[in-house]
């Protein structure tokens, strides 16, 4: 088998015999590295541009979501209404505040529609009398 005795890219002599030539043995341990470098950077190069193409190709074969449909029972929608939550005054109605005492320790504003308490504050006494608690 033939052994080259100098450099096939920068002609530098070579002075191990030993070397086998599919592992390279036709080039210097500089050349030698450089060789293993490109080939790693073609490699590398190859697969990026590979997984690039397989994203590209993956995302442009999805199919489009469906869009999102919320549905809701019509005893449901009833009770979300904001109609529903909020005390809404009916004429010749009156509209009183809880006024129990909060923590910050001031009379709780919330709306009622006697002279009860919100539901946050039933069984509390009120801190105001009830002429004060009427809104209307």
């Amino acid at each position: 088998m033939h052994r080259p005795n100098f450099c096939a890219v920068c002609g530098e002599r070579l002075l191990s015999q030993r070397r086998l030539s599919w592992l390279g043995g036709g080039l210097c341990p500089k050349c030698a590295q450089a060789s293993r470098r490109a080939v790693w950077s073609v490699w590398l190069l190859f697969g990026a541009a590979l997984l690039g193409g397989g994203y590209m190709v993956g995302r442009w074969s999805a199919a489009e979501p469906p869009p999102l449909i919320i549905e809701r029972a019509s005893s449901q929608a009833v009770a979300d209404a904001p109609s529903a939550r909020a005390v809404q005054p009916v004429e010749n109605e009156r509209v009183y505040i809880c006024g129990a005492r909060t923590k910050k320790g001031t009379p709780c504003q919330r709306r009622v529609r006697s002279l009860e308490r919100c539901w946050q504050h039933r069984g509390r006494p009120a801190m105001l009398p009830p002429e004060k608690l009427i809104m209307q």
